[in-house]
């Protein structure tokens, strides 16, 4: 299946660490709920796409993308200083399509040998999430899949409702995150 993912979307070649997770597991879909005040709601969600599922991202999706010869980033992931501006994307795929709070995709980026994970936020504006899928998928297990996790990784930062719910879940996390800056 890989090697047919990859004559199909040549001349894209997924990372070795993702496809040695393909090889164990076609995706991934982990989903968890909470009984709060005698209610049950569902919470937690940790998925990577089957590879079937792992569709190219249109990229021409707004005009700050064509202002800037492809999307901005406002977060390096690392805690690190902020960029101006990325190299410009060639060519992206989805990631995890149960994500409703934007889009998680893997980005080829002029440059770079590796792709990216990337996250695009409601506004279509881009934030690097990892460097790595092995990151990435690290990145979603230590934030429990808690719903808009990837807004830490933001100039918006997370919303209320999940800062409680990181709160209450996963304090050292949510320190970890407002410490290095990511929110």
């Amino acid at each position: 299946q890989i090697a047919t993912w990859e004559a199909h979307n040549a001349p894209w070649k997924l990372p070795d660490d993702l496809k040695a997770f393909l090889t164990i597991s076609d995706g991934l879909a982990l989903t968890w709920e909470v009984r709060f005040r005698g209610r049950v709601h569902p919470l937690g969600n940790i998925a990577v796409n089957a590879l079937a599922d792992m569709t190219p991202v249109p990229l021409d999706v707004s005009a700050e993308d064509d202002r800037n010869e492809g999307p901005r980033l406002a977060h390096d992931g690392t805690g690190g200083a902020r960029r101006p501006k990325m190299p410009a994307p060639l060519a992206a795929f989805d990631l995890d399509n149960t994500c409703t709070s934007g889009r998680v995709a893997l980005v080829f980026v002029s440059g770079s040998k590796e792709p990216e994970i990337w996250f695009q936020e409601m506004a279509a504006k881009w934030h690097l999430l990892a460097r790595s899928f092995t990151e990435h998928f690290r990145q979603m297990v230590s934030h429990l899949g808690l719903p808009n996790w990837q807004y830490a990784f933001t100039d918006i930062g997370l919303d209320p409702l999940a800062q409680q719910w990181f709160r209450y879940l996963s304090p050292e996390r949510l320190a970890v995150d407002l410490h290095s800056g990511c929110m």
